[in-house]
């Protein structure tokens, strides 16, 4: 549906259009769908964020009041024109409620940014999109680190170590749902019986909300598709346990994508060894996301560079060094070339690249 908007609003700023024939034609569907997205948003969030009900009243009821007003037929373009403003206008209102960024709050810029798309503010469209998917992701990082301390003060509990949820660790009859709760996925769930399978499902679920924010995002924006998804990590078999947001992964199409770049940079450089794309563990829910790119050969000569702030991957050869250097050009958020992570993570190479 975002790339339909976006595709409409393009046109609509191209040629000068501000609402016409999207009346009829475009509105009732394409609102009929974002109003089926608000309830299907809202059953989640519901559930993963306590400060819903804040959202919902006021100017998020009167948000969707303006778009089923819009949909109403025989209304002149004027009218419709004034009331999508009016549900931009209090979605942004709505977001304005909150202090620091939430799932809520970044909810209401996405679907802002759906309808300026209609109105063919095509800026504002963009803006409001990256600033949804930018917020949801700092949403998740604090969601994660509450996550964490709570995991970690339920681990230093000793009657939750011994009778409770930590019990049944190392249990070979609950293997398979602590292997869920580490990488995700379809399984049995003990979500029910214990607040910290409870939370780390929730986490999950707000990082499926974010990667929502991401293809909006994505498919409103002009250039190529370079945006990260994000996946949660939970190192519950961890002394303590510790909660993890990997950030910069990508399916294999949007680097795929670029083969053509890969190796014209490779011939420049002058190269001459074949890249591959390393998966997530294939025993997690995530076939087709990349972690990081590597040379077949080349990777031997890896070293770790630490500082303060990060861990630096860097190779010795000075050539692969500065491939590293363009691939962080070509994708802004980082796309890793460093060495073969299966062998710390026991997942194999995917096909190859380049």
């Amino acid at each position: 549906m975002a790339a339909r908007i976006a595709g409409q609003a393009a046109t609509i700023g191209a040629h000068g259009v501000p609402v016409g024939p999207l009346v009829e034609a475009v509105v009732k569907e394409v609102l009929g769908e974002l109003l089926d997205i608000q309830d299907e948003q809202l059953a989640i969030l519901r559930n993963i964020e306590r400060d819903v009900s804040q959202l919902v009243e006021g100017p998020y009821r009167t948000a969707r009041e303006m778009l089923e007003r819009a949909m109403i037929p025989g209304r002149g373009l004027d009218a419709v024109k004034a009331d999508l403003q009016r549900a931009s206008d209090e979605f942004l209102r709505a977001a304005a409620q909150y202090r620091d960024e939430t799932q809520s709050q970044a909810s209401a810029y996405m679907q802002a940014s759906l309808v300026l798309g209609l109105l063919g503010d095509l800026s504002a469209m963009r803006h409001y999109g990256d600033k949804a998917w930018k917020d949801g992701i700092a949403a998740l990082k604090r969601e994660a680190n509450d996550t964490g301390e709570l995991l970690r003060q339920s681990f230093n509990n000793r009657a939750k170590r011994l009778a409770g949820f930590w019990s049944l660790k190392g249990n070979p009859k609950y293997a398979d749902h602590f292997l869920r709760l580490k990488w995700g996925g379809p399984g049995p769930s003990l979500a029910e019986r214990f607040p910290e399978a409870r939370t780390i499902e929730n986490l999950r679920e707000s990082g499926r909300q974010v990667d929502v924010y991401r293809d909006v995002a994505a498919n409103l924006s002009e250039g190529p598709d370079v945006l990260p998804h994000h996946w949660v990590e939970a190192l519950i078999d961890m002394t303590p346990p510790k909660i993890g947001i990997i950030g910069a992964i990508y399916h294999l199409e949007q680097v795929e994508s670029r083969r053509r770049e890969f190796a014209s940079l490779m011939r420049k450089i002058g190269i001459n060894d074949h890249l591959y794309g390393t998966w997530l563990p294939q025993y997690s829910c995530h076939e087709g996301l990349v972690v990081a790119v590597h040379f077949e050969t080349l990777s031997n000569t890896h070293r770790l560079d630490r500082d303060s702030q990060a861990d630096h991957y860097r190779y010795e050869n000075p050539q692969v060094d500065r491939f590293a250097d363009e691939v962080n050009r070509m994708f802004p958020y980082k796309l890793p070339v460093m060495k073969a992570w299966w062998d710390d993570w026991g997942a194999p190479p995917s096909p190859l690249l380049v």
